[in-house]
């Protein structure tokens, strides 16, 4: 089961801890509709609040939260967000940043072990010291400029985009861009489809800018089958939902994504199953009921088509396929 993990150290802001988590049990609702037809049992892991030396975490505003427990170095996890942190002043943000060492170590053997890493504003000072940020351009928010000049010369400040993700780095400037922030992470450890519905859901409809085609046609269908692709679909009700005919949506798609509608399910489905072969220890069989096949040759014989090697190889080899 994937692991994603909320770190906070004391005098962090409510909003940047909280919007991770909130996103999450969005996103949980979601999977859990998605997959409801085929299993009861959950898909997804809760989101754990950790916190250096485990305890209450005490909050900007001076309220407390009850914490998941401590950092431990040996347990990875998929994705960690480190919340951003009040400070008053670059004198204080120094004792801070030093305070936090266990963290930064733990920061930097998440890394190491393959995690996804979020950060933004005052986070981003504990990323620099635990020596994730290297030489990269990092939308570091104007009034920490001064501090990490001083302290990492060698970062180099972006000034033009909010919001950066290099390599398994996704880098904000701050709590304005939190929601977009912690919304691109959600797409990176989930899928794109997942990050496309939750655009608009939380009111970032430019998320779902990045759908294959200008057809409006095609757009809302690849839509409706991203919905519903791990239900028995059947193209004559996607039509029908779309008021055309059964041959004027498929030479839509043809004309547009040169593929089928059909055919789009089948990338969909085989999408989901790779994330789950990644991220949980459910069988192939497990999987390819809950993507939507009841019949597991079925399933192979479209996994081989789509990935060049069958799902049993693909996990062995730790989600790397040749897409075809």
């Amino acid at each position: 089961m994937a692991e994603f993990v909320t770190v906070g150290i004391d005098g962090s802001n409510l909003s940047s801890v909280g919007a991770f988590q909130d996103l999450f049990s969005l996103v949980r609702i979601r999977v859990e509709e998605l997959f409801r037809t085929r299993d009861q049992s959950p898909v997804m892991a809760k989101v754990r609040l950790l916190k250096p030396g485990g305890g209450s975490l005490l909050l900007a505003d001076g309220r407390r939260l009850t914490t998941d427990g401590a950092l431990e170095f040996g347990q990875g996890h998929d994705l960690v967000h480190v919340g951003s942190f009040i400070t008053d002043g670059l004198e204080t943000l120094e004792n801070r940043v030093s305070e936090a060492a266990s963290l930064c170590a733990w920061l930097r053997w998440q890394y190491n072990s393959g995690a996804v890493i979020s950060a933004g504003g005052t986070a981003l000072t504990l990323l620099a010291a635990a020596g994730l940020l290297g030489s990269l351009a990092v939308p570091v928010p104007r009034p920490l400029v001064p501090f990490f000049r001083q302290r990492h010369p060698r970062v180099q400040i972006d000034e033009r985009n909010p919001i950066v993700e290099q390599g398994r780095l996704i880098l904000g400037r701050g709590l304005g861009t939190e929601v977009a922030l912690v919304s691109r992470a959600v797409e990176r450890v989930t899928s794109r489809p997942t990050g496309r519905w939750l655009g608009p859901a939380i009111g970032l409809d430019e998320m779902a800018s990045d759908l294959d085609s200008s057809d409006p046609l095609v757009v809302q269908a690849q839509i409706w089958l991203e919905q519903r692709f791990a239900e028995d679909v059947k193209i004559t009700d996607l039509a029908k939902a779309l008021s055309v005919s059964h041959q004027t949506l498929i030479r839509h798609f043809e004309k547009k994504l040169n593929t089928t509608p059909r055919h789009y399910v089948q990338q969909q489905r085989v999408s989901a199953a790779k994330h789950l072969l990644r991220r949980t220890d459910r069988t192939v069989a497990e999987i390819a009921n809950l993507v939507g096949y009841n019949d597991l040759r079925s399933f192979r014989a479209v996994f081989q088509q789509h990935t060049g090697m069958s799902a049993s190889r693909y996990r062995a080899a730790g989600g790397q396929s040749r897409d075809l």
